[in-house]
């Protein structure tokens, strides 16, 4: 049923299509269309210069303002529905292969301490160039029901002021605040090259920033096919966490806050009895204007509550040659072509 139909697949290289003059809409104004697959992104800048394709996607922050000067290309960008966030865990024992152990992070103190240890607006401007946003809210602001939340501040007295009251001081002058004895440590798994540069350096820029307010911090990377397994089996550490991005399939704001409802892969936090009770009035509220309130009410809530890390919203950088016309880039991953021309 749509514009093109696929005549050609080779995995992990290209795919190739051909206009289907069937399609019900308004035809594509270009008849063949080819995606190639060029997993770095220096990679990808170069191809586009060479003239080798014409548009590019996930353009690394570092280089869109050079391509932007160049009046041979064009940058477009568009805020997205996918969100990164510093995951820790919070949970029962009970509910993850624990060995006899609650998440280390199960203390909302602790969560709002790592909080306020980030310098999110540092981390957008030097190291994503302002194409990022920082976002509160467990809602992407391009999501049909989010509401805007008041920003974590960058305050690392009061960072270290939570992580006293829960108990944790850096009682023998290394630098780790401690508890019992116990060093307060994050084994933090981490998704190399899975992201891109800019994610990978704002991890790097993170568990620094954790230092700084007294927290160990003993990073792991792996691949994401490794991650994904263990978030799958439950076999996270009890001080573990993750940094990961989390995107979503729908437009409304429901398919967001449920992430602690109900046990899967990021949920590491699970909701208190009163959120579950009010995620499910959002699910039962027939009236729009009524269930937006509650919707809004949640995110207050869950911004408090403070389950995860949230970092940044992404903003994809897109560029293409000055050929390519009419190219508008979506808030989701999904890309429309169908009135994009080409001039000669």
């Amino acid at each position: 049923t749509g514009p093109w139909r696929m005549v050609e697949s080779k995995r992990k290289d290209s795919m190739r299509f051909e206009r289907w003059d069937g399609y019900w809409g308004a035809p594509p104004l270009f008849k063949r269309m080819r995606f190639q697959t060029i997993p770095e992104g220096a990679a990808r800048i170069a191809a586009l210069r060479a003239g080798q394709v014409g548009l590019i996607e996930a353009v690394p922050p570092i280089d869109a303002a050079a391509l932007q000067r160049d009046a041979a290309f064009k940058v477009v960008s568009a805020a997205q529905k996918l969100g990164c966030r510093l995951y820790v865990n919070g949970r029962p024992k009970d509910k993850y292969d624990s060995g006899g152990k609650d998440g280390l992070f199960a203390d909302q103190r602790l969560r709002l301490a790592l909080n306020h240890a980030i310098n999110r607006d540092a981390i957008i401007k030097k190291i994503f160039g302002g194409y990022a946003l920082p976002n509160a809210s467990p809602v992407r602001a391009v999501m049909c029901g989010y509401a805007a939340q008041e920003p974590y501040a960058f305050d690392p007295a009061r960072a270290k002021a939570l992580l006293a009251e829960a108990g944790w001081r850096d009682t023998n002058g290394d630098g780790v605040v401690d508890k019992g004895g116990e060093p307060l440590t994050l084994q933090l798994l981490f998704p190399a090259k899975h992201y891109g540069q800019a994610f990978d350096e704002m991890t790097a820029a993170v568990v620094e920033m954790l230092k700084d307010v007294g927290v160990g911090v003993v990073v792991k990377p792996l691949d994401f096919g490794t991650l994904l397994q263990t978030l799958t089996k439950g076999t996270l550490p009890p001080n573990g966490g993750f940094t990961a991005c989390r995107t979503s399939n729908s437009v409304d704001a429901e398919d967001q806050v449920r992430d602690w409802a109900s046990y899967t892969l990021v949920n590491w936090t699970p909701f208190t009895p009163e959120l579950a009770a009010l995620y499910q009035a959002s699910r039962r509220e027939l009236d729009p204007g009524k269930r937006l309130r509650i919707l809004a009410d949640l995110q207050r809530q869950i911004r408090d509550w403070s389950p995860v890390v949230p970092l940044y919203q992404e903003i994809k950088i897109y560029a293409h040659s000055a050929r390519v016309l009419r190219f508008a880039p979506l808030p989701e991953l999904h890309m429309d072509f169908r009135g994009v021309a080409l001039r000669k």
